[in-house]
């Protein structure tokens, strides 16, 4: 018995604005690879040509393979599949080259720091093969342009010339990508595509952000008008759209722009990222994976922040008229407790609750503080732990730790037995907080026990 099978299933779309909505079949093979040489009396897939065909465990795949891209022209050359089976086909080239231009830039960089390093002719060879891929991308994407042409289908003919100017951009020829940029607006535009437009924006945006990194021009702060204002239209056309990873895109390239010099807002950019991780939540972590512009719009402004003004005065004893001394939280007695109590007494100084929340603590606590935030359900996106240093005795520290984390997973509220009697020997005065006055959106909160999740509202 083979456990190779076909999958036959149905796909429905359905747009909201402009209303559209259709169903169609699709077929999908399931394939046991222990079981190909026996499939189809052994005619499925061989290593001659076939309706598949395999190359031999020892070659590397390095770009796609165009039989199949053969058959279709033989039968259709002028058929829309063929002309979207040509742009995919460009995108992973295009992918590739990048990728090796990747690795030649690091060992070139290896090869400045270590200068009896020869590798000149690898060097060379590689560029020619990143030089190579790129004309075949061209190829490729000039083939589709000619079939969409031909359907007047000006979404893919807008997809061929972003493309393009992805891979003008790619070679440093920013002026052609300049003009591929419009071209693809042009065809967004005469349509009225929203999709289209907001990927020819951020095209621009990308064109313009690329400028100012390599200080291109007498004048960086128009580059920067210009970037800002592709991206804010990125988003603005992607809001328009159902298309969540777009509009997620969009806000990435406007976080990068916002962190680009020489007008750096670092708040704003901070926006655009938690703005750009909470669509791409949704869909599990799985879904950012890949995502280089995001990791680097992550990188530049969630763990590097300038020194608050706020905080600066407090070094100095003093905020207006409050010392740093009266702006502490003085009632918690245990993690949880400073991490629910700290939100609340923020809300007593600044009349609102926080919009992030930053915990610095020992870096082995990290699980016990997650432990913490689920309890008060703050979004994840919204929050960070910052973890410095860590004790002489980790090992032991760890051990510690373990106990602990274990406790506040079956009592997260800190007050069955074990917690709750901690609790109560730090607090020999039987001190109340204030909160539940003071604080009266989180008195319900204040007031849970557990060990069921609180399922009340919260502020946040």
């Amino acid at each position: 018995m083979t456990t190779s099978c076909i999958y036959e299933g149905t796909v429905r779309h359905r747009r909201l604005h402009p209303a559209n909505e259709f169903t169609h079949r699709v077929a999908m093979v399931y394939v046991d690879l222990d079981e190909l040489p026996a499939l189809l009396d052994g005619r499925l897939a061989r290593s001659r040509p076939g309706l598949l065909r395999f190359r031999g465990p020892n070659r590397e795949v390095t770009a796609p393979d165009r039989e199949l891209d053969g058959i279709a022209k033989r039968r259709d050359p002028q058929h829309l599949h063929l002309a979207r089976s040509l742009v995919n086909i460009a995108v992973v080239e295009r992918l590739i080259a990048l990728r090796q231009q990747q690795e030649i830039d690091r060992a070139s960089a290896r090869r400045r720091a270590d200068s009896n390093e020869n590798t000149g002719e690898p060097s060379r060879a590689g560029r020619a093969e990143v030089e190579r891929l790129r004309a075949d991308a061209r190829a490729q994407l000039a083939a589709a342009l000619d079939i969409y042409a031909k359907h007047g289908q000006h979404r893919g003919i807008g997809t061929v010339y972003i493309n393009s100017g992805l891979l003008h951009l790619d070679g440093g020829d920013l002026e052609s990508a300049v003009a591929d940029a419009a071209r693809a607006f042009s065809q967004g535009e005469e349509r009225r595509d929203s999709i289209l437009l907001a990927r020819a924006r951020l095209l621009q945006c990308t064109i313009e952000n690329a400028r100012l990194e390599e200080q291109i021009g007498d004048d960086p702060s128009h580059h920067a008008q210009l970037a800002a204002g592709f991206a804010r239209d990125a988003v603005e056309y992607a809001r328009q759209t159902q298309n969540t990873r777009l509009l997620a895109r969009a806000y990435v390239w406007q976080g990068l722009t916002f962190a680009n010099e020489p007008v750096a807002d670092l708040e704003a950019a901070r926006r655009s990222c938690r703005q750009a991780m909470a669509l791409l939540e949704t869909g599990g972590a799985e879904r950012q994976c890949g995502w280089d512009d995001l990791e680097t719009l992550k990188s530049r402004v969630l763990h590097t922040r300038p020194i608050d003004p706020v905080l600066r005065a407090w070094s100095n004893g003093a905020v207006e008229n409050k010392t740093f001394q009266q702006m502490t939280e003085e009632f918690a007695r245990d993690s949880f407790e400073n991490l629910l109590f700290g939100v609340c007494r923020f809300k007593e100084c600044a009349g609102g609750y926080p919009e992030t929340v930053t915990v610095v603590s020992w870096g082995f606590k990290a699980a016990r503080f997650d432990l913490h935030r689920e309890a008060l359900r703050w979004p994840a996106p919204r929050f960070r732990y910052c973890g410095v240093n860590q004790p002489q005795d980790l090992d032991g520290a760890r051990r510690g730790e373990a106990a602990t984390v274990a406790s506040f997973r079956q009592d997260r509220y800190g007050t069955g037995d074990v917690l709750g009697s901690k609790r109560a020997a730090r607090n020999p005065f039987s001190r109340r907080p204030p909160y539940e006055v003071s604080c009266p959106e989180v008195a319900a909160l204040l007031r849970h026990r557990g060990p069921e999740p609180f399922e009340g509202s919260v502020p946040w």
